[in-house]
């Protein structure tokens, strides 16, 4: 049985104004370590195929992007079809690397910074030196059914150069510029994933 760490939906966005975060589409930013910290004390292990339809709760995700030292290039990539685990994402383009936080984790320092370490490795072959999480922001993405029970944690990583060694999960990948993901995009055969449409328009608004 897979276990994966999760958080009640009420117990991450308590009360009134909880309610309002909740509804909130996007990235969630002023309130990101106050939510953050309630992940950290009210999150538990629990199976993960219910929690897959389960809006009760939100499976924990650290949504990784990979870039440049100065910011003009990130890493976008193609979920392969036949490959990737999640199927309701297949063909759709991200930018963001994450994987569920799984039990067996939970006797390392800091489960969501080591879940960080494997997925990158796992994803693009790349090995990461010890860091500390620094979240930008919250996703919340309740436009989609897969949405509505994940919350990713924002997180952004520096590389030098590629070198890539790209899992079966991902059909292809590169360093683009923003411009570039934008013209990617309006091409009719594409289509970012919603979590890449929140950190775009992010990243697009934070550029002006």
């Amino acid at each position: 049985m897979r276990e994966v760490l999760v958080i009640k939906t009420d117990d991450l966005f308590p009360g009134e104004s909880g309610d309002e975060l909740k509804n909130e589409q996007g990235l969630l930013i002023k309130w990101s370590y106050v939510l953050l910290r309630y992940i950290m004390t009210n999150s538990f292990w629990y199976e993960k195929k219910p929690a897959e339809t389960d809006q009760s709760m939100r499976q924990i995700i650290v949504y990784s992007v990979l870039h440049t030292g100065d910011f003009k290039k990130f890493f976008l990539y193609q979920r392969n079809k036949k490959g990737t685990a999640e199927k309701r994402l297949a063909n759709k383009w991200s930018i963001g690397i994450g994987g569920h936080v799984e039990l067996g984790q939970d006797g390392i320092a800091c489960p969501l910074a080591h879940s960080v370490t494997r997925e990158v490795k796992e994803e693009v072959g790349l090995v990461l030196p010890p860091f500390s999480l620094n979240p930008v922001g919250l996703i919340n993405d309740i436009s989609n059914n897969v949405g509505l029970v994940h919350i990713g944690i924002l997180n952004f990583i520096a590389i030098n150069g590629g070198g890539f060694e790209t899992s079966d999960e991902i059909a292809e990948g590169r360093m683009m510029t923003i411009n570039e993901i934008t013209e990617l995009a309006s091409q009719d055969k594409n289509e970012l994933e919603g979590w890449t449409k929140i950190v775009l328009d992010f990243l697009q608004n934070k550029s002006q």
